[in-house]
């Protein structure tokens, strides 16, 4: 549904709507551009995998049925001109222009009973990523409305989450953050992959940093589902995300991390070694992450950094922590629930 927005009366009038199959990602999957005839909507969208009852068609009784999948999931991608036109109420409707269908055998995005896990747009260029157990990284051509195409496709292990543009040059690339997955598409841990589409045909993986190096640990990322906590520096060429890392291999929480982490991307962002860590900002200690050292409230702060005057300071659980990133520094460390009374009740740091 498209809104025009009146600034005399600050009021939002309904004026085009338009009807796709299948569930948004995110809002990275809707994108409005202006070619030379018109605006259009893009939209990449996934059909759900579909369960049921299924019943033997030699034995048709009750008990012959069993819980299967009765269709694949799939995933596509139109277009739509917006309505210059008024319709009923006032209200036009968007047509459909172009679009890449479902079918992964007639070349759609995706192999059967894969999902999007991340969907890009910039201009006339799009990315999206699927996953089952392979991450097919894919690089599609949208200057012609009526007829978008995919032009490229790199299959890797796991999958990305959150796509961030990098120009170097005449160079084009993409910092990705994810999970790494195996064979079998079970999930490892947090992955930061670095793409080369300068070659839209031939996408390319540059160099990929995987957190974890042990089965007996889990990382996660809030970057990988809320982009605001994704921070880069594009002059000093770092990234910043939070991150938490679970070790199972002590009891308690032995080595665990929950915090901030700086990596270098490098100066020569074509080095196939160009992710490496150069700065942790731990938000708490280990020995305090439960409710028997520490009295915890049960909220916490969305994860969050920001940089001014070459110092970083990070939001994150129940603290708030300045570092100076040349010296890696702790400079001050503001916990919010430091005065908490034990009446009121404690929890754990996770």
């Amino acid at each position: 549904l498209g809104f025009s927005l009146d600034s005399t009366t600050t009021r939002a009038v309904a004026k085009t709507f338009g009807q796709v199959p299948g569930y948004l990602l995110n809002q990275y999957a809707m994108d409005l551009h202006k070619y030379e005839t018109g605006d259009h909507l893009r939209v990449a969208t996934t059909n759900s995998a579909q369960w049921g009852w299924v019943i033997d068609q030699e034995d048709t009784s009750e008990e012959s049925r069993v819980w299967n999948q009765t269709s694949q999931a799939s995933n596509q991608l139109f277009v739509l001109k917006l309505s210059t036109a008024d319709g009923v109420g006032g209200v036009g409707v968007m047509s459909e222009v172009g679009s890449i269908e479902a079918d992964a055998k007639a070349g759609g995005l995706g192999l059967p009973n894969e999902i999007i896990y991340a969907v890009r747009f910039f201009g006339e260029i799009g990315y999206v990523v699927t996953f089952e157990r392979t991450d097919p990284f894919y690089t599609l051509d949208l200057k012609d409305p009526s007829e978008p195409k995919i032009v490229g496709e790199l299959k890797v292990s796991g999958f990305s989450s959150y796509l961030h543009p990098i120009t170097s040059g005449s160079s084009q690339h993409i910092l990705a953050v994810g999970q790494e997955a195996d064979e079998e598409g079970q999930i490892l841990g947090v992955q930061i992959s670095l793409f080369d589409v300068t070659k839209m045909e031939e996408p390319q993986l540059l160099s990929r940093y995987v957190v974890e190096d042990s089965k007996n640990e889990y990382s996660s990322s809030d970057s990988l589902y809320d982009y605001h906590a994704f921070r880069y520096l594009a002059e000093s060429k770092k990234l910043i995300i939070p991150l938490k890392v679970r070790d199972y291999s002590t009891d308690g929480y032995g080595n665990n991390f929950d915090g901030f982490v700086v990596y270098d991307i490098a100066k020569d962002i074509d080095d196939v070694n160009g992710i490496s860590p150069s700065l942790k900002v731990s938000h708490v200690e280990a020995s305090n992450m439960s409710s028997r050292y520490h009295c915890w409230y049960s909220a916490t702060l969305p994860s969050r950094s920001l940089v001014f005057n070459g110092n970083l300071t990070t939001i994150k659980g129940h603290t708030v922590v300045s570092t100076s990133l040349a010296t890696g520094d702790e400079l001050w460390t503001y916990d919010v629930d430091a005065n908490r009374d034990t009446n009121d009740g404690c929890y754990n740091w996770w």
